[in-house]
């Protein structure tokens, strides 16, 4: 995999996907030459660096819909808005919103998100 994302969260979610290579585009061709040879030898290889961050920040300990109503929270969307796109009430969003923020150390909804967004945990906001 050849990308620009560096986010720990893409990086583990690629290796569980069962990605044999992955690095950064500007990686110097040299480097790039080198590991498309090592992957299509049967190896996997991936950035030391990114490597590195990948285990840095742990394993995502969001579930799926907490990491889709943090997404939706990072988007700028109300708890009523939220609520309403994933089809549960507005107390039950608040609770997933405070279980987030639990389980990130975060104080608030918008550095859950940030913090869930960095790790690569969720996608950027469109």
């Amino acid at each position: 995999m050849l990308t620009t994302f560096s986010r720990s969260g893409y990086i583990r979610r690629a290796l569980n996907a069962g990605v044999n290579g992955y690095l950064l585009k500007d990686a110097p061709p040299s480097q790039l030459a080198s590991c498309i040879r090592q992957v299509s030898a049967g190896k996997t290889v991936v950035a030391p660096e990114l490597m590195q961050q990948a285990f840095k920040c742990g394993d995502n300990p969001l579930s799926t819909k907490e990491q889709k109503i943090l997404q939706l929270a990072y988007a700028g969307k109300t708890t009523e808005d939220i609520a309403r796109e994933v089809s549960l009430s507005p107390g039950t969003i608040r609770n997933y919103i405070h279980s987030s923020c639990q389980k990130l150390n975060a104080s608030n909804r918008v550095e859950a998100a940030r913090l869930a967004q960095k790790y690569g945990w969720i996608e950027p906001a469109e």
